[in-house]
């Protein structure tokens, strides 16, 4: 699918100079993926702006429907990540640049913690995201049997951290029980998007992966 798939840790970061990288793009706003030296590896680019955007983002604020593309160094689309406008919990779903299918990630109600069902394209499970409540910067990934397979880390501290000039990032990191094909890792990167843009974006407009001005 893509050799930014072919891997086991990204950095998500705002990108602050784009200069010529997305000519042609309209946007609203625009991320860069890393490897953890720093490497730039592809984008994230959420689709959509002006006033109809703007007036998404004032009303329905943390419930808002998003469109995301992901784009390898090239600029060409390997996964959109849609979650539509939700009442109580959000579903998020992953295509492949086809349009076709790879999986949701649907959140699930729970009293004192975070929980999310990672699907495939077939609607059967992968694994579960899941954090304590008081727990606010790490989810664990957990697989269907609940054991562990990574974890996605806001404000991620790596041993090369001094690669990265901003202070807010986002990181995933799997481990040997996590997928190993492509797809089932385009629905995990679709999963720590989802959290971003449920947890972090209503509440810190500033720190969200897809929620800066």
């Amino acid at each position: 699918m893509s050799d930014l798939l072919d891997r086991k840790l990204w950095v998500i970061q705002q990108k602050k100079h784009w200069g010529e990288i997305l000519v042609g793009w309209e946007t609203k706003n625009k991320y860069a993926i890393h490897a953890e030296d720093g490497r730039e590896l592809g984008y994230i680019v959420e689709e959509g702006s002006g006033v109809l955007q703007f007036l998404k983002r004032l009303i329905l604020r943390g419930h808002r429907p998003f469109t995301a593309l992901v784009l390898d160094l090239e600029k060409k689309p390997i996964l959109k990540i849609r979650r539509p406008w939700f009442w109580f919990f959000s579903s998020t779903y992953v295509d492949d640049g086809n349009a076709t299918a790879l999986g949701a990630v649907h959140r699930r109600f729970r009293l004192l913690s975070r929980r999310y069902d990672i699907k495939n394209e077939s609607g059967g499970l992968l694994g579960h995201v899941h954090a304590g409540f008081f727990r606010i910067w790490k989810f664990d990934l957990l697989d269907a049997s609940e054991k562990a397979m990574g974890t996605i880390t806001k404000k991620w501290g790596g041993i090369l951290k001094e690669a990265f000039t901003d202070a807010d990032r986002f990181a995933v990191v799997l481990d040997g029980n996590a997928p190993q094909e492509s797809r089932g890792k385009a629905v995990i990167l679709g999963a720590a998007i989802a959290l971003d843009f449920d947890y972090f974006e209503d509440n810190q407009s500033q720190i969200g992966i897809l929620g800066s001005d």
